[in-house]
């Protein structure tokens, strides 16, 4: 075989090569445009995404509510609580807490399901889903931007050093037992993880939850949470959110 022939058929390789991948990325892009995109409507959408930096299915769902935190639609609130049933193998998620591996099983007996599992996400208290199931999320979250709150909340935040301290008012119906969640969120982390399942990755969070508070309902009141030590210089925000004290549907949610 001459040296022309070894060149033509090596262009060839190359070319058909450079198609099948351009093909793919073409075929990934025309998936991607065919997400739905929110919806701006009266309503709102609280995605409550349990996570965790053990779990290796859990960077995309991480992922996924960080693009549709990018779209800043309004009435969509974002809050990913890291659950510590994973810290024992292998990695201790530093964001992780007790409390949000409850509130997971709260949500699963709400459910009437056996079991918890990691990513979930939870839209308005009302729908669960694989987190990473971007079509999925979207869908949903369009769905509850058509339902308008049935509680008003009004919050104002002041801070210091040490805690934010909310005054809270909500106004609606409230002939259902109700509670009301406060919780002090943290707007991004970048995190290298260097054993478990993510050993390696350097991961992204966004809109960490960093401490929660439950009470009941009541016209208004005052709360305040404490300011972890690691963050007390960052930029943080307040979710407020109300729910059916049984069902745990959301009622209304409110960000500051």
């Amino acid at each position: 075989m001459n040296i022309m022939k070894i060149k033509l058929i090596s262009f060839i390789i190359i070319a058909v090569a450079g198609n099948l991948i351009a093909g793919r990325e073409f075929k990934t892009m025309q998936a991607a445009s065919k997400l739905p995109q929110p919806a701006v409507a009266n309503g709102f959408a609280l995605v409550e995404l349990f996570t965790s930096e053990g779990c290796s299915s859990c960077p995309a769902a991480e992922e996924t509510v960080a693009r549709l935190a990018a779209k800043n639609t309004a009435g969509v609130l974002i809050l990913c609580y890291h659950v510590d049933y994973w810290d024992k193998l292998g990695w201790k998620d530093q964001f992780s807490d007790a409390a949000y591996t409850q509130k997971q099983r709260a949500y699963a007996s709400a459910f009437n399901v056996n079991s918890v599992y990691t990513p979930q996400a939870i839209i308005n208290g009302a729908i669960e889903l694989v987190g990473s199931d971007e079509d999925k999320l979207i869908t949903a979250v369009n769905k509850h931007l058509m339902n308008a709150p049935t509680q008003n909340i009004s919050l104002t935040v002041q801070r210091n050093d040490h805690a934010v301290s909310i005054d809270y008012s909500i106004a609606g119906d409230r002939k259902d037992p109700q509670i009301v969640n406060f919780a002090l969120v943290q707007p991004e982390a970048v995190v290298p993880v260097k054993r478990g399942e993510n050993s390696g990755r350097t991961l992204h969070h966004v809109n960490i939850v960093r401490a929660l508070k439950t009470v009941e309902v009541a016209a208004n009141g005052t709360i305040t949470l404490d300011i972890p030590a690691d963050v007390k210089a960052l930029p943080l925000q307040v979710v407020a959110y109300t729910q059916h004290k049984k069902s745990l549907q959301v009622t209304g949610a409110q960000q500051k």
